[in-house]
């Protein structure tokens, strides 16, 4: 039996047919449509989902629909651009053109994905790891996201506190390592290793002018009075200059065991952003208690952490709808999506 022309249908599925051809159009996967083939398409479907229960409910037509739609495409798309870099063709010079164009489309399909925290703090600002977005743009998006409450989507609200959090690392880390001793940041492009090595050389040069300055001195001292004929005083003040390293050297290691030295600022900022990747290791997916995500979140902002507001917004909303319970792998609802 041929099916029923779209115009034919009744007013509730020719919505639902003009959402799911709409849904395969905007797919990232072309003729191959399917929503679990793609990151993007479950997002869209999501949101695609709640447009079109919204429509339905307030009595809309297909032009309603479609600028809703549209409105919701654009939400994702913009997010997309802005926590989402393009890839580089001069970074894959040896893919053809196709093979570039087909790559493209496979690292698009993909919007985000929960990252390492430890590679924000060890890569360099070279990597692909080093995220970096404005805030203002991502900002937007989500405010034109929450003004939209039928748009509500569990695995979208996790990508953004997700994204938002681990920015966040990697701006800390970053401003961690440029306030290392010994610098090295730029000439080592951020990455943590490097910077490492480029720090044991500016100890080495460190210990090497202390050397010169408390043994060489004294040295050259004792030498130029035994040159002028005066061995014994050479002899006891370079006596005396021994005993008197000696007992320095004993004092600073009693001092050590006794009184504990005050952590450093940089020791401090270095044990703060541990606390905070253990927050964003809480949000590693599929399954988060989102009330765990606020109250470490509080507690590392009562220490000094800086999170955006609209991270602690996103929590509260996932705690709303469940507090024990935070879905966010976008395929658990695949099979599941346009059931109206």
């Amino acid at each position: 039996m041929d099916p029923v022309p779209l115009q034919q249908q009744d007013p509730r599925r020719r919505l639902i047919g003009a959402a799911r051809e709409w849904l395969k159009h905007n797919s990232r996967r072309g003729d191959h449509f399917d929503f679990g083939l793609s990151q993007w398409d479950i997002y869209l479907a999501e949101m695609a989902e709640g447009v079109l229960r919204l429509v339905l409910e307030n009595g809309g037509d297909e032009d309603q629909l479609a600028e809703k739609l549209a409105d919701a495409h654009s939400i994702l798309w913009n997010i997309k651009a802005t926590i989402k870099a393009n890839p580089d063709r001069q970074s894959y010079q040896k893919l053809t053109d196709e093979q570039f164009e087909k790559l493209r489309e496979r690292i698009h399909a993909v919007i985000w994905t929960h990252g390492d925290p430890q590679r924000a703090l060890t890569d360099g600002y070279t990597s692909d790891k080093h995220l970096q977005f404005e805030r203002g743009d991502l900002w937007h998006q989500i405010a034109k996201y929450l003004e939209r409450p039928w748009l509500q989507s569990p695995a979208l609200e996790w990508l953004l506190v997700d994204a938002m959090i681990y920015h966040e690392l990697v701006q800390f880390a970053d401003a961690i390592k440029l306030e290392m001793p010994g610098g090295g940041y730029f000439k080592a492009e951020g990455n943590l290793e490097k910077m490492n090595l480029i720090r044991i050389k500016w100890r080495l040069r460190v210990l090497a002018v202390k050397a010169a300055i408390f043994l060489g001195t004294p040295a050259v001292a004792v030498w130029w009075a035994f040159k002028q004929g005066n061995a014994d005083a050479a002899f006891v003040s370079g006596a005396a200059y021994i005993a008197l390293m000696i007992v320095w050297t004993i004092w600073e290691r009693v001092r050590r065991l006794v009184w504990k030295p005050k952590k450093s600022q940089h020791e401090t900022a270095l044990e703060l952003w541990g606390e905070m990747s253990n927050v964003y290791k809480l949000l590693n997916p599929p399954i988060i208690n989102p009330t765990l995500v606020k109250e470490a979140l509080i507690k590392t902002k009562e220490k000094g952490a800086v999170w955006d507001t609209a991270a602690y917004t996103l929590v509260e909303r996932a705690i709303a709808r469940d507090p024990h319970a935070w879905i966010a792998d976008p395929w658990a609802r695949a099979d599941r999506l346009i059931e109206i």
